[in-house]
């Protein structure tokens, strides 16, 4: 896990700093521990910082706040069946 800062909370748009080492890539999956609020970084601006987009509420995020936060790729689980469907009208 790696250690990262709020530095901005403008509505869902949340940009959070990380160590230049251990950047998250673009569409990685934040997820802020002991809440249900997820980031998905959208772009990385530089100097370790990366902009998200909040997929729920964030309010009561204070900039400044330290998370150690768990870098994850998002993963889309499709039943063969429904992908299958969507090919023949």
């Amino acid at each position: 896990m790696t250690e990262g800062k709020i530095v901005q909370c403008i509505g869902a748009v949340i940009d959070v700093e990380f160590p230049r080492d251990a950047m998250p890539s673009v569409y990685d999956a934040l997820v802020l521990p002991g809440t249900e609020l997820t980031l998905e970084v959208q772009q990385q601006l530089g100097d370790g910082v990366v902009h998200t987009i909040a997929l729920g509420s964030s309010d009561g995020y204070v900039v400044g706040s330290m998370y150690k936060i768990p870098v994850s790729r998002f993963q889309f689980l499709l039943d063969p069946k429904l992908w299958a469907a969507s090919w023949t009208y």
